[in-house]
């Protein structure tokens, strides 16, 4: 295109010299008019043609440094992504530990003896801890106590979830992060059962599939009501549902006659606290159960 153009300019340039030649010896106004045009178009297209280069090297040099400070960006990105899901890790291990004590500390309870003072009890006397419980994603080489996890699945239970949570929602408060929260209810069809509370599916089975779609940081624990609940670190609820509908398509493909339910609140779109987003979770799981097929939906709730 810029030969063309030069090319377009050179022609014009030797045709207005060649007019003002035949003007000067024929005398003839009208010939020098046409001159002047030629040369005047000459000078446009040359500029023009200088200017598309200019312009042409000056994006070039805008684009490649805009994408050296996306390539930044999205670096420093990754690690503060990184160092989140350290830190909550790292949370969730200390109140598990924290958590582990207590119990430990309560077995040593005072009994009091006949003649009416108080004795220890040996806490070596209490019922032993599991001999090797394990969690989904970022499980510790220690066996927990039945306190802190689901028999059933060995993912958390919901009274370490509803601690975490309590904690998590401080964190990102501090750290002016997103946190998503989901509630997730998994049934399956038996023939002739009318009631879809008792058709529930093989917990088993969405803990693992759960396992496999899910971060280390995410938090998987099992109600007590046989609903799963999840949190999500550093997560917008587009992030979320977006997980929440890899888990879904990934349970599909590996199960038939599955429905999957999920209702979904984030912290600080829609609730400042822990007890607000579990129930506006709940309210969301709720409305998703009124669907007969697959549903994800999220609170529309005021965070107010």
């Amino acid at each position: 295109m810029d030969r063309t153009r030069a090319a377009v300019a050179v022609s014009c340039g030797a045709l207005a010299v060649v007019l003002a030649v035949a003007a000067v010896l024929l005398d003839a106004a009208l010939l020098v008019v046409v001159a002047s045009a030629a040369a005047i178009a000459s000078a446009v297209v040359a500029s023009e043609s200088a200017g598309r280069r200019l312009f042409g090297r000056s994006t070039r040099a805008e684009l490649q440094a805009a994408a050296l400070r996306l390539d930044e960006e999205r670096r420093k990105a990754l690690e503060r992504a990184s160092r989140y899901e350290a830190e909550a890790i790292r949370a969730r291990h200390d109140l598990a530990a924290a958590m582990r004590a207590s119990a430990a500390s309560s077995v040593g309870t005072k009994a009091t003896d006949p003649a009416g003072e108080h004795v220890m009890t040996d806490p070596s006397a209490a019922e032993p801890e599991p001999p090797d419980a394990r969690i989904g994603p970022g499980a510790t080489d220690e066996p927990l106590p039945d306190l802190l996890l689901d028999p059933a699945t060995g993912t958390f239970s919901q009274l370490f979830f509803e601690a975490s949570l309590d904690k998590r929602v401080s964190a990102a408060r501090r750290g002016m992060r997103q946190l998503s929260l989901a509630v997730v209810d998994v049934v399956t069809d038996v023939p002739g059962s009318a009631n879809r509370d008792s058709a529930k599916a093989d917990p088993n089975v969405v803990a693992s599939t759960m396992a496999t779609v899910f971060r280390d940081a995410d938090t998987i624990a099992r109600a007590d009501d046989g609903t799963f609940l999840l949190l999500f670190e550093d997560t917008p609820e587009t992030g979320a549902v977006w997980t929440m509908e890899r888990f879904r398509r990934r349970l599909a493909d590996q199960n038939e006659g599955f429905t999957t339910w999920v209702g979904i609140s984030c912290y600080p779109a829609y609730g400042f606290n822990a007890e607000q987003l579990l129930a506006q979770a709940h309210e969301a799981l709720d409305r998703a159960r009124e669907w007969p097929q697959d549903r994800i939906e999220i609170t529309t709730a005021s965070p107010e």
